[in-house]
């Protein structure tokens, strides 16, 4: 009882100026507007602070996983990754001045994700391969494009064949071959030039090193490569939350004992201010542990539990589990819900005020004493000064005193 009386008595310095004088809705508008900014840049500067720390996919980039433990990099498709990577680096250089591999970014990554990345870095600050990968790639962009001509041409040969076949007018079918023997010649003229810049690369002997440290056949690399990106993204959870928390609680704890000075003093502007910025500052609190508990929760506990449960043959366990305790939540949401919010009190004083008939709950006509409509005495007697109040009300309107069995404490 006494802590939803001090959660009562929060929520009202949230909206009231002081005990007998409501906040205006302008001002509440100007306090929620602060509160939206200050919300904004505490996720802003959380986001920045957090960053200083290296995330697993900066310890261990897309690529690099692809290349050692998805093993996604082929005899038949390596030389087309290894250029998509160039030519990314080469557009950022481009358009923001800094490249994919920077030096500070390469030091934060797993031992042999900087292998990787620094042989990459070598080939791409290379700039007579940069030019060798981007002629290829313009050769292959135009054999696209030649590939799709070609099939448009066949496909109106193919169509014309048949008309001329059937008797109708044809198309141009001669100037459709011609079409389609220069593309032919020319898809063919493409494919020998990329054929040789394929091995003009490959000759190179940095990318001959760069294929050294990609070979495959090191299961025991690709093991320990995983193993430890598991155990840093374990780790990595926690130390987020508690370099999270070295940002948030200072901020948190300023807010509570300006808060708590503010009540004392009796400063009520202060008390409003520091009162909003307490629940802005608790926000981000909250949804980080909710991130932590529901991400560790599914992946730790109910993996192991799952395994367990399916290795004893008694998984039924879980499901009867999930049945009996989402009633007994219902139940106890279901009885705080209807206790503290939407009890008979709380309605008495709901029809009260809309001047409704307390017993049935219809609109009563001006000055009437019984409802027209149930026939129920809107008034009844005060235990203190034995005078007719309304039956709804907690307070009699005669003495001011509480009126027992109102929900409120009587009157000393």
């Amino acid at each position: 009882m006494k802590l939803f009386m001090q959660i009562r008595s929060f929520r009202n310095r949230l909206t009231m100026f002081n005990e007998d004088e409501p906040l205006g809705r302008l001002a509440l508008a100007v306090i929620i507007l602060l509160d939206i900014f200050i919300l904004s840049v505490i996720f802003g500067g959380l986001s920045s602070h957090t960053e200083q720390l290296t995330s697993p996919r900066e310890y261990m980039p897309e690529e690099c996983r692809d290349v050692f433990i998805d093993r996604n990099w082929i005899e038949s498709n390596k030389l087309d990754r290894l250029q998509d990577l160039i030519l990314r680096d080469y557009q950022q250089v481009l358009y923001r001045g800094t490249g994919a591999f920077e030096p500070s970014a390469i030091a934060r990554m797993h031992p042999v994700c900087q292998d990787f990345y620094n042989q990459v870095r070598i080939i791409s600050e290379n700039a007579g391969l940069k030019q060798l990968f981007i002629s290829r790639r313009d050769l292959q962009t135009r054999q696209v494009q030649a590939g799709q001509q070609f099939s448009r041409n066949k496909s109106v040969y193919d169509t014309s064949l048949l008309e001329n076949i059937a008797g109708q007018k044809p198309a141009d079918l001669e100037a459709v071959k011609i079409s389609m023997k220069e593309l032919t010649a020319e898809l063919e003229a493409i494919a020998d030039k990329i054929a040789a810049l394929d091995v003009k690369i490959e000759q190179e002997a940095v990318v001959q090193q760069l294929w050294n440290i990609i070979k495959p056949g090191n299961e025991a690399l690709r093991e320990r490569m995983a193993h430890d990106l598991r155990r840093f993204e374990r780790i990595y959870t926690w130390r987020e939350l508690v370099w999270q928390f070295i940002f948030l609680l200072p901020l948190f704890i300023v807010f509570y004992l300006w808060h708590t000075a503010s009540i004392n003093r009796q400063k009520p502007v202060q008390t409003l201010i520091s009162s909003h910025l307490l629940i802005v500052s608790l926000i981000p609190i909250l949804t980080r542990l909710i991130d932590v508990v529901l991400d560790l929760i599914p992946r730790q506990f109910f993996r192991q539990l799952f395994e367990w449960l399916k290795m004893l043959h008694i998984i039924a366990l879980w499901h009867y589990a999930v049945i009996f305790v989402s009633i007994a939540a219902v139940l106890f949401f279901t009885h705080l819900i209807q206790r503290k919010w939407f009890n008979k009190q709380q309605l008495l004083l709901r029809r009260l005020i809309k001047g409704a008939c307390h017993a049935c709950g219809k609109s009563l006509p001006a000055g009437v004493n019984m409802c027209p409509f149930c026939g129920a005495d809107q008034f009844r007697e005060c235990g203190h000064c034995h005078e007719k109040t309304y039956a709804g009300g907690r307070f009699c309107i005669r003495c001011g005193k509480a009126i027992a069995g109102s929900g409120k404490p009587e009157s000393p």
